[in-house]
């Protein structure tokens, strides 16, 4: 199973569930871009959030680029 956690800088919100055996993902700003493994926590990985925000705005442009042209 897999938890994704958010604005979770020091990943101590996750260390449960990754004690459980899940896969913890945590989504921080300050955190770097890219997935690195957590330097403290087995099945606990990091990702900065700025690639999350440039994807939103692309879904987003792309969603009313969609809604220009159907009207």
């Amino acid at each position: 199973m897999k938890m994704i956690s958010l604005f979770d800088k020091t990943g101590h919100m996750s260390l449960p569930w990754a004690e459980a055996g899940y896969q913890c993902l945590i989504v921080d700003i300050q955190h770097p871009e890219g997935i690195h493994p957590h330097p403290e926590f087995r099945n606990v990985w990091t990702q900065g959030a700025s690639a999350l925000q440039r994807e939103a705005a692309r879904q987003n442009a792309m969603h009313i680029n969609q809604r220009r042209a159907s009207a």
